[in-house]
This record gives C-alpha cells, sequence and structure tokens, in this order.
C-alpha cells in the first residue's frame, strides 16, 4: 500500500511507537508530527462511541 503522510503525536512514548512504524511500514510516507490537534480529535471519537453504548 502507498501511503503520502504519517501522523504521529509529539507526546513521548507515542513518538516512540510511531517513530519505530514510520520506519517499518510507513518508509516512503512524509512523517508529520501533531502536538495537540490528532489526539483530541482521536479521544473525541472514542468518547462518542462510548457515550453511544
Amino acid at each position: 500500500m502507498l501511503y503520502k503522510y504519517f501522523v504521529s503525536d509529539m507526546w513521548k512514548p507515542f513518538a516512540n511507537i510511531g517513530s519505530v512504524l514510520f520506519l517499518v511500514l510507513f518508509e516512503n510516507a512524509e512523517q508529520i508530527v501533531d502536538k495537540y490537534h490528532w489526539t483530541h480529535q482521536l479521544f473525541w471519537t472514542f468518547e462518542g462511541v462510548r457515550k453511544e453504548e
């Protein structure tokens, strides 16, 4: 599969995991580090699903 971008969070544990994934699975993608918004959006998505159940 071809991926253009790999977005990761700056929080240290996420950054470490993201770096490994980036090197192994997304080697041709451009890595983008988002300090806040990506994680915030993901959290609210899961929170919305949790509240529906």
